[in-house]
């Protein structure tokens, strides 16, 4: 009974994981899943709201507390995992063949080393934090404004900076992080300019250590059927031996987050290929909106701004009209009434009118994200 807790206890946290992380995918858009992740991220608003409230009057201890349960929590099942590996399925299930193997021995420890070494590296390492002017102009020289996105000129108003482009603030760590990724709540730490590499050796890491992990356990419990032969697969894992137990629930663990943890790595190398970070997925998808609604507009001269069409209450003739609205702030910057109305240029293609400055290439562009140019 207490295996098949667990077992569901996974498949549960599997799919909650799943549905957070890819729920806003464009495949699943209008779909049960996304409204699931909708509906659980207003009740983390909610929960955050009492949270906060919580949080100030102990001066920022709690956020600080679950700030670091997270990666402790991951460290701690992994450890415990491999506890359970070493006492249970290495030495009473695992085949001979593998136990006295000192390539497998060698390969297990490698993995263990890597694993553990990629996670203190990426949750300890500086992500790029923008602490001084110096750090703007570094930033913003290796970074120009495309002035569609990222815009010159603008002040982060909380650490009171030049905002470089492809940076922005982290609220949970509190600083500005240059060439921004996402803020890693498995780490405690951005994912930045500085430290992707090593969040991507980590994912890399993950990998391995679960597909290996998954295929030592497969084979010890190929070799248990040997001996259960008259039973399924499922009651083999639910209802022999304890080491037998552990191996099944490993294959199934290994199985699951091997899939999970690759399909989130694939969804970062395709984002290296489009040029873009995780932060500015949702800038380009907000910009991808607009042109199937028909209201983005590019003035028509030589490095003309690109504007956004809208309607606009006018208080001095009490009516609505239409106005086009910067990208950058909001404001409107004419409308349809105005005597020197320029000449616009409808974007009809994300692909075609507008340039992605950011995407040299694949290999460019990984070459750049893992600061081998740096």
């Amino acid at each position: 009974m207490k295996t098949v807790i667990v077992i569901v206890a996974i498949f549960t946290f599997v799919f909650l994981t799943c549905t957070v992380l890819f729920g806003d995918s464009p495949s699943l858009r209008n779909t049960p899943i996304q409204r699931v992740k909708k509906s659980l991220l207003r009740q983390l608003q909610n929960t955050s709201k009492s949270f906060s409230a919580l949080d100030q009057k102990l001066s920022g201890k709690l956020t600080w507390s679950l700030g670091w349960s997270v990666p402790v929590f991951y460290l701690a099942v992994i450890s415990t995992c491999l506890y359970f590996f070493f006492t249970e399925t290495y030495p009473k299930v695992l085949p001979s063949s593998i136990v006295e193997s000192w390539a497998h021995t060698f390969y297990i420890y490698v993995s263990i080393s890597i694993l553990y070494t990629s996670t203190m590296l990426v949750i300890y390492s500086d992500p790029g934090i923008i602490k001084n002017s110096t750090d703007v102009a570094r930033a913003c020289a290796r970074s120009p404004y495309n002035e569609l996105i990222f815009f010159s000129g603008n002040e982060c108003s909380t650490c009171k900076l030049l905002k470089p482009a492809r940076s922005k603030h982290c609220s949970t760590c509190g600083h500005c992080v240059m060439v921004f990724d996402h803020h890693c709540i498995w780490l405690n730490n951005c994912v930045g300019y500085y430290n992707y590499r090593w969040f991507m050796l980590y994912l890399i890491a993950n990998i391995n250590f679960l597909f290996y992990g998954g295929i030592l356990s497969f084979a010890g419990l190929k070799k248990a059927r040997e001996e259960y032969s008259d039973i399924g697969w499922w009651k083999l894992i639910v209802k022999t031996t304890e080491e037998v137990k552990i191996t099944g629930v490993f294959v199934i663990l290994c199985f699951l987050f091997v899939i999970i943890t690759s399909a989130f790595t694939l969804l970062h190398l395709r984002y290296i290929y489009l040029g873009v970070t995780t932060n500015e997925v949702d800038k380009w998808s907000e910009l991808e909106y607009l042109v199937e609604l028909g209201t983005l507009f590019r003035i028509d001269q030589p490095d003309g701004k690109f504007v956004e069409r809208g309607m606009y209450f006018d208080k001095t003739n009490n009516k609505y009209i239409q106005a086009f609205i910067s990208l950058n702030d909001e404001k409107v910057l004419f409308t349809e009434d105005d005597k020197n109305f320029p000449k616009l240029k409808k974007v009809e293609s994300v692909e075609r009118d507008l340039d992605n400055i950011y995407d040299r290439g694949f290999i460019e562009n990984l070459a750049d994200r893992l600061c081998v140019n740096r």
